[in-house]
């Protein structure tokens, strides 16, 4: 499981514009989504050499990367 806190972050997350763009996602989804995130910040840390705090890009680009399972209940 990725937990994203909101401590010791480079650059302040929108998590209203978060909870916008995930609105009607699944918890399921979610932790898809953070999961991405978290996967994207380590590949980026990797390629750097260095520490990567998980962004408030890398949220937005795993946003648009996961479907909502939820939308074939509709």
């Amino acid at each position: 499981m990725v937990a994203i806190g909101t401590t010791n972050l480079p650059e302040e997350i929108g998590w209203e514009e978060i909870k916008e763009l995930t609105d009607g996602y699944s918890t399921s989804d979610l932790e898809i989504i953070a999961s991405k995130a978290a996967r994207n910040a380590l590949k980026q840390a990797r390629s750097q050499d260095d520490i990567v705090p998980i962004t408030q890009s890398h949220i937005e680009e795993s946003i648009e990367s996961t479907e909502m399972s939820l939308e074939a209940w509709d």
